[in-house]
């Protein structure tokens, strides 16, 4: 057991190093309006569904405004000039490939949480619906 935590130990303070070893840098911009607030004028959102979701059990706020989301992915670009910004619903950063990586796999876990915890809400006010729906059915029988 020892060893698997060595092993581990090891291979998280190696991806560390990697993040600040210099090389070649290149630009990326990275979309995220699905995990930012945007400040364009208002969008109209029509929904062809004839069956629309319950109202949601509880309201949680995943997104966050673009500036904290670049603040938060500057620590994985050391050193990048300019540093990680964002500008128009688009992460821009310069950085070395492996940064990019890590950032596109921070992105990624980000749209993984959000895309869950909204699904694992959605089912579970379904749940309540049908329940309410059969537990009033009954009474009313």
């Amino acid at each position: 057991m020892k060893w698997t935590w060595a092993i581990l130990a090891t291979l998280l303070l190696g991806a560390i190093a990697l993040l600040y070893l210099p090389g070649a840098q290149r630009l990326e911009l990275h979309d995220v309006q699905d995990l930012t607030y945007t400040m364009d004028s208002p969008r109209i959102d029509i929904s062809l569904v004839t069956n629309p979701p319950p109202d949601p059990i509880i309201e949680v706020d995943l997104i966050q405004t673009g500036m904290e989301l670049a603040e938060k992915l500057r620590v994985l670009a050391p050193y990048s000039d300019p540093e990680v910004i964002f500008q128009n619903g688009l992460l821009i950063a310069r950085a070395t490939p492996i940064q990019h990586f890590a950032i596109r796999g921070t992105l990624f876990g980000y749209r993984v949480r959000n895309d869950s915890v909204t699904w694992t809400i959605d089912k579970l006010s379904r749940a309540k619906a049908a329940l309410s729906a059969a537990l009033l059915g009954m009474i009313t029988k």
